[in-house]
This record gives C-alpha cells, sequence and structure tokens, in this order.
C-alpha cells in the first residue's frame, strides 16, 4: 500500500513537473559544425545580482546537462563555445472582460437599465514569468551558433526554492535535448 502511494505522488510530480516549461524553441546556424564544439566555458550575465539565485540553478543544470552529452570545461583560451545562460523576466498582462448582461434595477433617478447600456468589464492581472535562455556562441567568431528558449518556466518572484529547482532542470533538460541540433549537412 506504501509503494502505490509513494508511486502514485511520484507520478503526480513528474507530470506537474512535465507539464512546466512546454513551450520550448531552438534556433541555430546549420553550417556550424556542431561535431567540432566538444568544449566550452561558462560566461555569466554581468551585473546581475537580482536574479543570482536563478542563475546559479541555471549554471549547475547548464553544467550537469553538457557533462551528459560529453561536452567537457575548459578555459575561455580553449573553449569551442562560449555559454551563456540567465532568465529573462517579463511582465505578462492578463485581459479578463466579461459582459454581465443588462441590470435593471434603480438607476440615475429612475427605474430600468442604465443608459448607455455599457455592463461590459475588465479586469488586467499582469504577473512576471520567467523564461530560461542558452546561448552557445563560437569562440572563434563570437557569432551564436544555437540558441534555446523555455517560457514561462518559473513565477517570479520565487516563493518556493526547491520547485524553482525542479522547473530550471526540466526546462534546461528540455532546451539541452534539442542540442546538438539534427542538420542534414
Amino acid at each position: 500500500m506504501q509503494g502505490r502511494l509513494q508511486a502514485a505522488v511520484l507520478g503526480a510530480a513528474l507530470a506537474t513537473v512535465a507539464g512546466c516549461a512546454s513551450n520550448v524553441s531552438t534556433d541555430y546556424n546549420p553550417n556550424a559544425g556542431f561535431a567540432n564544439l566538444r568544449t566550452y566555458t561558462l560566461v555569466t550575465p554581468m551585473d546581475r545580482k537580482s536574479h543570482q539565485l536563478l542563475d546559479d540553478r541555471i549554471r549547475a543544470s547548464v553544467v550537469s546537462q553538457l557533462a551528459d552529452k560529453g561536452m567537457r570545461e575548459a578555459d575561455r583560451d580553449h573553449a569551442d563555445v562560449l555559454v551563456g545562460y540567465g532568465v529573462v523576466d517579463r511582465t505578462r498582462a492578463q485581459i479578463n472582460d466579461s459582459d454581465w448582461g443588462p441590470a435593471w434595477g434603480w438607476r440615475y433617478n429612475r427605474w430600468g437599465v442604465p443608459w448607455p447600456l455599457d455592463t461590459r468589464v475588465e479586469d488586467i492581472d499582469t504577473y512576471k514569468d520567467g523564461s530560461v535562455v542558452v546561448s552557445l556562441v563560437s569562440a572563434k567568431t563570437h557569432r551564436v551558433v544555437w540558441q534555446g528558449e523555455a517560457s514561462d518556466v518559473v513565477d517570479l518572484p520565487v516563493n518556493d526554492p526547491k520547485h524553482a529547482d525542479a522547473e530550471i532542470n526540466h526546462a534546461v533538460a528540455k532546451i539541452l535535448e534539442k542540442y546538438p541540433p539534427r542538420t542534414n549537412a
């Protein structure tokens, strides 16, 4: 019984995490020669004190994922690619409008429907989402050769660090599962 309960809880947690970061997009240069890109160095974003903890989470996940792909970290002078990463915080607006129909009652010193008849109600909610971005830049040409983004990964500000860890790890895995790209070249 205990085993079934643990399996059910684990399944529900995985299903929840699997729903996160479902909107992953990538772009790349098809002439980059990805088979020759074996070493990397991480480049940290400038002046990101506000997202330092998030950047640390992404860094750890990127290092782990690239190691799983056989890439190894090198110093900047010997790296094939520079890996940039980070969280882009975007303020989103969600507009909820409804038309609740005519409202009879005492209005404007008379009985009936208010005139002009405008019963539309608009409610605008704003929230911040954190999109995770990973970019690989050629160390020789300093041009982007591959980039990936997972949108709406983590709610900002972070209220649950363990949940943020799981969301970021899942997002980085989804992004980097598309690296190296399958090219016909």
